[in-house]
């Protein structure tokens, strides 16, 4: 049915605004009559307080979505208020070239994160000396060791939710995260900047584009919000199937580790479609923490999701260990989150660094008690979690060495079932059983902070549950470091 295009009259309730609402640019937007927007865009009377824009810009904070009147209409999936807004000049990229590098500010490598105020990156960096795509620093993992992480990014980058879905702010981007293959067809054919997600490119461009800039991609955006049509379109039309979001490079991944680490269960249909493509690599790592898609595969703990991986093309030995010295193994054995971390007791609070689960949450997300009482941990996994382990110990020419394996902490698989809360005792036993190599690495490998394994099962045995220790707030670095313990992987 064709729309009505008879003049609407704008009355006091569409020129209102307060500011604990959004401003009239964005409620005309999302408003499903579009005489409303074309009203105010064309007819609205300006105030000395301010005028009617097609790029109206609303700057988010940690509560709120950095808005813009064309993100706004994409999101509410109205083509014909998209087409308005573009034909009276909304910039096709979504935000200017200023709002994204003030956001992708936030998420530069060894940025100052006390007191975060966004800047453009270009000022932000000049206060950074270390380049941004080095490798990891000894800095970096003397950091790690005075909190718990995501194995897979860095210890103190900003969550991807820092602003209310601003994982992907452009208006190519947030097309993707819906259905409308016509909303998508009409940012396309306006123009945007997608230089950077066609090309093979290490490091972000000088100048800096928008799609540079960006912290997710278009791809990504697609794969986590189910919208394969528009992958399959995205990779017709030349984008780089490998392409990932080095504005964020501690917290980025590729499309087909998106395809494993923001699905459940996993977008089989955008991986196999990825894998199709003759340009994806199997071998990709991301560019500061080393992670394989095989390294998200195993923190899945499903040996049938590895194994269909596996069939694709993929082989275990081609996986090293990740900048942070962790195997397949360690990862099969890492605690799920810090909830099933056993942090009453010290030895293993100060040993316990890292966890395997792969949703970017922020950290106060995790609940570990209920009042004061502690959740129980979990213990449906255990199942799984053998049965994978075991199978990578089949697979591996050297059973001991992989046992025996320690990482840029010190810790082998066994140290990591022991930090849990509620040990998996029947894996454990059958690891020990293995052979007398790895039955010694169990009693006497030592981590960087003097604990064996068997001792930290113990100490768990007996912690005592409380809502608060003394201990939580104890620096581990200035040990680690005194012992020169901590080096670079």
């Amino acid at each position: 049915m064709a729309a009505d295009l008879s003049t609407y009259i704008l009355t006091e309730d569409d020129l209102s605004y307060w500011e604990s609402e959004d401003p009239p640019e964005i409620r005309a937007t999302r408003n499903p009559d579009p005489r409303v927007l074309i009203a105010l865009l064309d007819n609205a009377p300006a105030t000395s307080r301010r005028t009617y824009s097609a790029n109206a810009f609303i700057p988010g904070h940690i509560t709120q979505r950095i808005q813009t009147p064309l993100l706004a209409a994409i999101k509410a999936q109205l083509p014909d208020n998209v087409r308005t807004l573009l034909s009276r000049g909304a910039d096709p990229n979504g935000l200017s070239l200023a709002a994204i590098s003030a956001y992708a500010g936030d998420f530069l490598r060894f940025r100052d994160q006390s007191g975060l105020i966004s800047a453009p990156r270009e000022e932000v960096l000049k206060h950074i000396s270390t380049p941004q795509a080095c490798p990891i620093t000894v800095s970096e993992i003397e950091a790690r060791n005075n909190t718990i992480c995501h194995f897979w990014s860095g210890s103190d980058c900003v969550p991807l939710d820092h602003y209310k879905g601003g994982d992907g702010i452009t208006a190519l981007e947030e097309a993707c995260k819906h259905p409308s293959t016509e909303i998508l067809e009409m940012i396309l054919s306006s123009l945007p900047d997608i230089s950077f997600w066609t090309s093979m490119q290490a490091d972000i461009s000088h100048p800096a584009t928008p799609s540079s800039l960006s912290v997710s991609n278009p791809l990504l955006c697609a794969i986590k919000y189910g919208q394969t049509h528009h992958l399959r379109r995205l990779l017709d039309l030349g984008f780089n199937p490998n392409s990932m979001p080095l504005a964020c490079c501690e917290q980025c991944y590729s499309p087909v580790m998106a395809t494993l680490m923001c699905c459940d269960p996993p977008n089989w249909n955008a991986f196999s479609l990825l894998l199709a493509h003759p340009a994806t690599d199997r071998n990709l790592l991301t560019p500061v923490t080393k992670v394989h898609a095989l390294h998200i595969a195993v923190a899945i703990l499903s040996s049938p999701i590895l194994k269909r991986v596996l069939d694709s093309g993929f082989s275990l030995s081609a996986v090293a260990p990740t900048a942070l010295g962790h195997t397949l193994l360690h990862l099969a054995c890492l605690p799920l989150d810090i909830t099933h971390v056993n942090i009453f007791q010290e030895s293993i609070y100060n040993s316990a660094h890292e966890f395997r689960q792969l949703s970017p949450l922020r950290m106060q997300n995790y609940i570990l008690f209920d009042a004061d009482e502690a959740r129980p941990q979990p213990t449906d996994f255990f199942a799984a979690q053998a049965e994978l382990v075991h199978y990578l110990l089949s697979q591996s020419p050297d059973p001991d060495a992989l046992l025996a394996a320690q990482d840029c902490h010190g810790n082998t698989a066994f140290h990591y079932l022991a930090m849990h809360r509620t040990v998996n005792h029947d894996l454990l036993e059958s690891l020990i059983a293995v052979s007398e190599k790895a039955e010694d690495v169990y009693y006497d490998a030592q981590n960087h902070w003097g604990w064996v394994a068997e001792r930290l099962v113990r100490h768990g045995e007996v912690a005592e549950v409380d809502v608060s220790k003394k201990f939580w707030t104890t620096s581990h670095t200035a040990r680690a470091v005194e012992s020169g313990a901590v080096v670079p992987y």
